[in-house]
């Protein structure tokens, strides 16, 4: 991918109408993602139609009991191999911190390989991140909405070796573990979580995919049944030859102690996994693009992972190369009805050209709609995107992140959000990051909710340009940093101020028509040079946005 240039982002319906024509293609059984046969097992067989009782009527507790038989059953029969010796231990210390680089809030002091991110329903952040050229872990949390980090604890490999992906997990109530998903040097890369409890006692070390078949990517998550929650992972191997690479699925019954194969599929590289709201699970991937060009692979369950519950279907808009796809459901049920977006990259037209292009479905099952622009310009790259939900029961809202890179390789983060209502009605994009931001697939932005800050939406926690810092940002920090200067709130970057609620712009920030956007990332009224009488509108949070500048937020009293 070439280093890339800012250039007005121009919005997803002028972009749709430039550069995408004729009918979208939406393809099943023909596509990519065949299933891998598995021989049956007449008890789970019989097993089936009471998981699909329960789950009609509703009883999850019934639910649960019939999936955890199922599990006993599937761990009977694949006996999953189990290497013998070391393969991480815990280390206490923190690394140490030299000088941040405010506004953005540095996380990890140090050079890094990886990093994942976490959150809970009480606002507390969790962060993983690996070291380059060794095989240290650190886990950090923050408690005050992204203002400082705390370090947790971490781990390190033996023998040792570079983390070049991770998954960060964290349970809720008496079951709240902290899960680490990785992928240990042993035979090619053997996929293991490492899970801690939250005063950091009872650490273990569990296998997920030991073995010979070397795993290449993975993702990892957990539902949000409470407490009784289970957990999924995903791998991929991308080295086995030939256009069918294998990919597996599992499931954890037991907070991470033993994990059986629930199904199999090919094709599903760079896996991303993301829990509904109910029993849905979801999984975007993009197969080999040398087979499968401008393929979007995508999985699903329908009750929480069971064998005989997964289902594979693929999108494709054009035959141009696409990268890094993500997926993520609104947190609504019933989950067969809830919104559902997939985000990813797209080379234009077999160009150097990368945009960021979503596709949508109203539920399950519903043909896809799109492809439509999140983001692109023929001058920069929109590339390394994340798209998460906010896991609130109820709540309809997504945010997307990316990044934009200047073919100086200066690079922006961007986020934007929409709503089930109109999933095709994205927000103006709010500039996160303030220093530099570096990029790479392994290690690109995440976003991270904390419910209760002083902001709507989520921040991100991205690496800096040279790779020697992990970093946070948010709308509510840094980034829309504020000061109060004899009573009047002074917007640092635009230079405006307001006064008894009169807008002032001067002339000087004028490179661009300015706008005032609400909350919800409406459109209010266009901005001119000079006063502008902002009496009118209700009070609460806005945000002045011109061009390609950051967004800069006010306050209406």
């Amino acid at each position: 991918m070439r280093r890339i240039v800012v250039a007005l982002v121009l919005s997803a319906v002028a972009l749709a109408a430039a550069r995408v024509s004729g009918p979208m293609l939406q393809q099943g059984s023909n596509g990519p993602s065949g299933a891998v046969a598995q021989s049956p097992d007449p008890r789970i067989e019989a097993l089936r139609p009471q998981m699909e009782a329960a789950k009609r009527a509703g009883n999850l507790a019934e639910l649960k009991r019939l999936g955890a038989l199922e599990q006993e059953f599937l761990l009977e029969r694949q006996r999953p191999y189990q290497p013998a010796g070391e393969f991480s231990r815990p280390v206490a210390q923190a690394p140490a911190r030299g000088a941040g680089d405010p506004p953005d809030v540095v996380i990890h002091p140090g050079l890094v390989a990886a990093h994942a991110t976490d959150w809970e329903m009480d606002g507390t952040m969790w962060v993983a991140t690996s070291s380059a050229g060794d095989s240290l872990v650190h886990i950090y949390k923050s408690t005050d909405h992204g203002q400082s980090w705390i370090y947790y604890w971490g781990f390190y490999t033996i023998p040792a070796a570079t983390l070049s992906q991770l998954e960060l997990v964290v349970g809720e109530g008496d079951s709240g573990f902290v899960y680490t998903f990785y992928t240990h040097p042993n035979d090619g890369g053997d996929l293991r979580v490492v899970r801690m409890g939250r005063d950091t006692t009872g650490y273990w070390d569990f296998p997920i995919l030991a073995g010979p078949d070397t795993v290449t990517g993975f993702s990892a998550c957990r539902d949000y049944s409470g407490d009784d929650y289970w957990l999924y992972a995903t791998s991929h191997n991308a080295l086995r030859p030939g256009s069918t690479p294998p990919s597996f699925i599992f499931r954890s019954t037991g907070y991470g102690r033993t994990w059986a194969q629930v199904a199999g599929f090919s094709n599903l590289a760079r896996p991303v996994l993301q829990a509904g709201a109910g029993s849905y699970i979801y999984q975007s991937a993009v197969p080999s693009q040398s087979y499968w060009p401008g393929w979007v692979a995508f999985v699903y369950s329908d009750n929480y992972g069971a064998t005989g519950s997964w289902f594979a279907d693929d999108f494709r808009g054009d035959t141009s190369d696409v990268f890094d796809a993500t997926v993520a459901p609104a947190f609504t049920e019933p989950d067969s009805e809830a919104v559902l977006w997939t985000a990813y990259s797209h080379r234009y037209q077999g160009s150097d050209d990368w945009d960021a292009l979503y596709c949508y479905r109203y539920g399950l099952p519903d043909t896809w709609r799109g492809p439509m622009y999140l983001a692109g310009s023929s001058l920069a790259d929109e590339a390394y995107l994340d798209i998460r939900p906010y896991t609130d029961p109820g709540n309809a809202w997504i945010n997307a992140s990316y990044c934009y890179i200047e073919t100086t390789g200066a690079t922006t983060l961007y986020r934007k959000h929409a709503n089930a209502a109109d999933p095709e009605n994205w927000s103006a994009p709010d500039q996160i990051n303030a220093g530099d931001v570096g990029y790479g697939l392994m290690a690109r932005p995440r976003l991270c909710y904390s419910p209760g800050a002083p902001g709507t939406g989520a921040g991100c926690v991205f690496i800096s340009a040279m790779w020697d810092h992990l970093k946070w940002n948010s709308l509510w920090y840094g980034a829309v940093e504020e000061k109060r200067e004899n009573g009047e709130l002074r917007m640092k970057r635009s230079g405006a101020t307001i006064v008894r609620n009169v807008l002032h712009l001067p002339v000087s920030s004028f490179f661009a028509l300015h706008y005032l956007f609400d909350m919800t990332g409406r459109r209010v009224t266009s901005l001119r040079p000079g006063e502008n009488d902002v009496r009118a509108l209700p009070r609460g949070v806005y945000y002045v946005r011109g061009g390609a500048e950051a967004a800069t937020k006010v306050i209406l009293q």
